[in-house]
């Protein structure tokens, strides 16, 4: 849940500096304004992790995932979100 709140949020982010309405957002993502406006409310069941990569790809925006091995000095692996520099 954790990846796809980030990815949603994500995607709210990119919406608003274009000033779209979610009719107008809905269809540069090819989804319906009620989907966009699920996805907008963080109702995230029916939106797999990789078709909200899609939308912020769509949104211009890129997406990158890095998958390592976890360092000896932690004991368990994560899941992160990591910020633009």
């Amino acid at each position: 849940m954790k990846l796809t709140g980030a990815l949603a949020s994500r995607i709210g982010e990119a919406i608003r500096p274009h000033r779209l309405t979610q009719a107008a957002a809905a269809q540069r993502l090819f989804i319906d304004q009620p989907k966009l406006s699920r996805l907008r409310h963080f109702y995230l069941t029916n939106f797999p992790t990789g078709r909200l990569m899609q939308f912020l790809t769509l949104l211009a925006r890129d997406v990158e995932l890095a998958i390592k091995p976890t360092p000896r000095s932690r004991r368990t692996s994560r899941l992160r979100v990591i910020e633009p520099a």
